[in-house]
């Protein structure tokens, strides 16, 4: 896919969005990485908790593979 497919995409999604606060939370985004802020500096105390709990378990070998959780997702939505 393109980057003008990509663009099309995106433009889509937003007019199809009414979710105001949705659509400030992305500018806000778009704005961070345009000024070349970190992403990271940007995520809530409770998010970098979730993060960095989420690594603690992957170091500890407590993670799912992803081809296991590809497997689980698509019997899950093939029951619908």
């Amino acid at each position: 896919m393109s980057v003008a497919d990509l663009k099309t995409d995106l433009i889509k999604l937003v007019v199809i969005t009414e979710d105001k606060a949705f659509l400030k939370y992305m500018i806000d985004n778009f704005k961070s990485y345009h000024q070349g802020e970190d992403w990271w500096d940007n995520l809530s105390d409770y998010e970098r908790e979730m993060i960095e709990a989420g690594l603690k378990e992957i170091d500890e070998g407590k993670g799912i593979p992803y081809e296991q959780v590809r497997i689980e997702i698509n019997e899950i939505l093939h029951k619908s």
